[in-house]
């Protein structure tokens, strides 16, 4: 089933203009650009202030001398307007317009969707990397509560590394997806905390008069991690494979070690995660005589000390 936002409608074309925009590293488009090539979509996003009007341009390109030179734009007492000079053809008259630039206002678009997860208004959105990440609060998911999150332009730069190093240091909230204008990331990486990605584009349900997300969808994605991955919220408790696995609080600190490695590490920073006065990490997982099922199962090991978990 799909939520809706309420009050002022967006059509599909605008949402869809909006994402490709904050995709752009500041997320602003010119006034003749969008006046010219994307006037509906604009119009609706002006209407429902999702754009503002930003600072005005300084410069044009050039549009008399055909070489797209990029020309400082000044204003003209005589004429009472802007102009820019051309060695072809003297003063050229720039209109008003032209030189307006509209800026996205984020937080319009983290509002939109906390309201289309029903995430109440009281949630406010937590920036966890300037301009790249957003926790925007826990929303309802079927019978679970799932983490929302959204990002942008996590393919430039170094923003997938520092958004994967901000989401280590949040572990314990619960599992959820990562929104993101993005629409596919440049290379496969395991979320910390069985967060999964998931672009917008996918889930907004096209053709809605406003912004839809569907929470089927949600649903699907977050439900299809937990059975993937089989970890509790604390490492608790393990499904593998139909099993069901459970950890003490020390076992429990060596698997997600284990998990947030997404490798094979050393077992000295293992008994280190667990702050245990063990020397033998096999030890911690024997009780009565009787090593712990996941071991050898779950739990595995090279033969240099080193550990990992079945993938």
């Amino acid at each position: 089933m799909a939520a809706a936002e309420t009050g002022k409608r967006v059509p599909f074309e605008g949402v869809g203009l909006a994402l490709r925009l904050y995709e752009q590293p500041e997320a602003r488009i010119a006034g003749r650009v969008l006046r010219e090539n994307f006037r509906a979509a604009g119009d609706y996003l002006l209407d429902a202030g999702g754009l503002r009007e930003g600072p005005h341009l300084r410069t044009v390109t050039s549009a008399a001398d055909h070489d797209d030179r990029e020309v400082e734009v000044v204003w003209d007492p005589e004429t009472n307007s802007y102009a820019y000079f051309s060695a072809t053809a003297g003063w050229v008259d720039v209109p008003a317009d032209d030189l307006k630039q509209y800026v996205l206002d984020v937080s319009w678009l983290l509002r939109r969707i906390a309201h289309a997860m029903e995430i109440p208004a009281s949630a406010k959105p937590r920036r966890l990397v300037d301009d790249v990440l957003w926790d925007i609060g826990d929303a309802r998911v079927g019978k679970s509560k799932a983490t929302i999150l959204f990002g942008r332009r996590l393919n430039h730069d170094d923003n997938l590394d520092r958004a994967c190093d901000a989401l280590t240091n949040r572990i314990g909230r619960p599992p959820g997806v990562l929104l993101s204008t993005t629409d596919r990331l440049s290379r496969h990486v395991r979320l910390p905390g069985h967060h999964r990605f998931l672009p917008l584009r996918d889930c907004i349900v096209s053709g809605a008069a406003g912004f839809e997300i569907d929470n089927g969808i949600i649903k699907g994605v977050t439900s299809g991690a937990v059975r993937r991955e089989g970890f509790s919220v604390g490492y608790r408790t393990a499904f593998i494979d139909g099993m069901e696995y459970k950890f003490s609080k020390k076992q429990a600190a060596i698997i997600e070690a284990l998990d947030n490695a997404g490798g094979p590490i050393h077992k000295d920073e293992l008994l280190a995660a667990a702050d245990t006065d063990q020397t033998d990490l096999i030890q911690i997982f024997r009780s009565k005589g009787k090593t712990h099922p996941a071991w050898g199962v779950l739990i595995l090991r090279d033969n240099q000390g080193n550990y990992f978990l079945l993938r």
